[in-house]
């Protein structure tokens, strides 16, 4: 186990042993977790070498972003540019705001970077598999997304019943990273 520091009193003053059903349990928990995120990430890199093939449109706006909620959700609903290009100002807006972003004027950029964006290709035996190829992924990403955030409630439930929660909390800057 990491320390914060010499002497610090998460190692020092546990009140727990490391084999009891609560911490093994703890420690099942993140390993799945970490495993999950793990699969994510390799998922989401797969994505974005996907999209730069045939929408980089997606990865220049939303770079280090592409497992969240809003593009995975935007490529199920317009899974190429030419589709995105063809939805309505009012149905992107609606989507912007559902996802987060209520600010008309910043809903009014990306709309408009949506409409200015020139495909790679137009070739439809190209972006067509391309397109599936990324709901695809999109729809992977999305499902590890609920099992990870499952995973947390666990975690955080599990950890505020640990009898070495206090321990836990009281090592300054370790924060969550201790579980």
């Amino acid at each position: 186990m990491r320390t914060c520091w010499p002497n610090c009193s998460c190692i020092t003053n546990r009140t727990s042993a490391p084999g009891d059903p609560a911490t093994r349990q703890l420690g099942e928990l993140a390993q799945y977790r970490r495993q999950f995120v793990d699969r994510r990430t390799r998922l989401t890199q797969q994505l974005g070498a996907l999209l730069k093939e045939f929408f980089p449109l997606v990865v220049e706006h939303w770079t280090g972003k592409l497992h969240q909620p809003l593009v995975v959700d935007l490529l199920h609903r317009w899974p190429s540019l030419h589709e995105l290009q063809r939805a309505r100002p009012q149905s992107l807006r609606g989507f912007l705001a559902d996802h987060g972003i209520r600010h008309a004027e910043r809903q009014s950029e990306l709309i408009e970077a949506f409409r200015a964006a020139r495909p790679l290709t137009t070739d439809p035996a190209l972006v067509q598999p391309r397109a599936l190829a990324a709901q695809a992924l999109a729809g992977q990403i999305a499902q590890l997304n609920q099992h990870i955030a499952k995973f947390e409630e666990q975690l955080e439930q599990a950890v505020a019943q640990h009898a070495d929660a206090p321990l836990f909390q009281s090592c300054p800057g370790a924060g969550e990273a201790l579980v």
